[in-house]
């Protein structure tokens, strides 16, 4: 009889340092970073305060500034508001380090680098749409003379729906403007320069933590051999 070849199956492996090193990133980004833009300044102002969150890069280079309403720090940190909104790119900066860091070879630090740049640019659109959401299709549901219990389902089917429709709107704006090529360049830039020196610093501090030490044999006399 002929023996059956078991062809052993695949398994996912989950990477879980690597991953959780891309949500930390996230998180770093949504929170630290476009929190901080959201929350220098004063809308008095700013001329156009949402380009600094779907063009992250005028944030970098304009000093004017924008705080969403409801997003505030508490008190006693309000000398954030003093402080420029070009500042943001030393906490992206940082955060590339830092993520690029916890990577153990260079190539997956630059690789995580260049895949979270259009996860950046989705959470920039996803800021935009939050701070202009609003649509006469919310109005319309709320003037609706329905009972209650069918208005609130207006009203979320109603909210639903704009969402979707001010998303679509951030979108084709972002694609349909010479912004979006500069926006992607500069943070492609910086957060690939930074992971290179995420990367540096990583290896650096590895060889002090484990020093290279080179073994030298003794030394061994070789006899002399006499030819007649």
């Amino acid at each position: 009889m002929s023996e059956t070849l078991k062809v052993p199956k695949k398994r996912i492996i989950f990477e879980w340092k690597r991953i959780s090193n891309i949500v930390i990133g996230f998180l770093l980004i949504y929170f630290l970073f476009f929190g901080f833009i959201v929350n220098t300044g004063s809308n008095q102002q700013q001329v156009d305060p949402g380009i600094k969150m779907l063009y992250i890069y005028t944030a970098f280079f304009n000093t004017d500034t924008f705080r969403l309403s409801g997003l505030v720090w508490p008190q006693f940190l309000s000398f954030i508001f003093k402080t420029p909104c070009w500042v943001s790119i030393f906490i992206f900066f940082v955060i590339g380090i830092l993520q690029s860091y916890r990577e153990d070879f260079v190539v997956y630090a630059i690789k995580n680098s260049i895949w979270m740049i259009p996860i950046i640019v989705l959470i920039s659109w996803f800021w935009y749409t939050v701070a202009y959401f609003e649509h006469p299709l919310i109005a319309q549901a709320a003037g609706l003379n329905i009972a209650r219990i069918w208005k609130f389902f207006a009203l979320l089917g109603a909210y639903i729906v704009a969402f979707i429709i001010n998303f679509g709107q951030t979108v084709a704006i972002y694609f349909t403007s010479i912004h979006a090529l500069l926006n992607i360049i500069v943070l492609l830039v910086i957060y690939v320069t930074s992971s290179f020196i995420g990367s540096a610093l990583n290896c650096y501090f590895y060889q002090r933590a484990h020093p290279i030490i080179e073994l030298i044999p003794p030394a061994t006399t070789v006899p002399n051999l006499e030819v007649n």
